[in-house]
């Protein structure tokens, strides 16, 4: 998007809609840093938006915990959330729990 011919590549700056200023502010720090604390509260915001930023090892942290926290009152959430964000194995694991 800043290295091609698109209009963002002009502008000083940019309006990233669809993204928390918290979760932008946890994904430049995981660029500069390599680290990042995933909880409950910020799992699905953060997932969303390393999805959207293509972030994909932020993305596969917040799958595994979203898998490692799942229980019988959030797999039907989890499935759906999953099948939204094309995460294909947490969609899976999701409909297994369901299943099982």
């Amino acid at each position: 998007m800043f290295h091609s011919r698109c209009l963002e590549a002009k502008q000083n700056n940019i309006q990233m809609k669809g993204i928390d200023v918290e979760m932008m502010t946890l994904l430049l720090e995981y660029c500069y840093s390599s680290r990042i604390t995933i909880t409950r509260n910020n799992c699905q915001a953060l997932l969303s938006a390393a999805n959207l930023l293509q972030i994909l090892p932020v993305k596969a942290a917040a799958c595994t915990f979203l898998q490692q926290h799942m229980d019988a009152s959030n797999c039907l959430g989890i499935h759906c959330f999953a099948e939204q964000h094309a995460c294909t194995e947490l969609q899976n694991e999701a409909k297994d729990f369901v299943l099982a």
